[in-house]
């Protein structure tokens, strides 16, 4: 198991917040966190870089559905950059891929 850590990078057109590890029951707390620091503000667009997720359940998956509709709900959008295998392989076997905006590129 891989620990569960995020960070936030402010600089660019809009913020980064950067997911690592396992986001497992035991994550969901600071993934929540993560997303409330990081929206914070007048936040349009809010980009989560996955690249380094390396495991995903359905209580990450619920936390991440649960923000992208308050998101949608106010007219903001909640990006998924760079997904892991991990996090793409749940995404599929849900058929909840669809439902998300996810940039697969660099």
């Amino acid at each position: 198991m891989s620990e569960f850590s995020y960070s936030i990078d402010r600089d660019g057109p809009h913020p980064v917040l950067f997911l690592s590890g396992d986001i497992d029951l035991a994550a969901v707390g600071d993934l929540e966190t993560g997303l409330d620091t990081a929206s914070a503000g007048d936040v349009d667009v809010l980009v989560l870089d996955m690249s380094e997720v390396t495991f995903i359940d359905s209580s990450g998956l619920r936390v991440l559905f649960a923000a992208n509709d308050q998101f949608r709900a106010v007219a903001r959008s909640l990006e998924i950059r760079r997904p892991s295998a991990a996090v793409m392989r749940l995404l599929e076997i849900t058929g909840t891929e669809a439902m998300m905006t996810i940039d697969s590129e660099p």
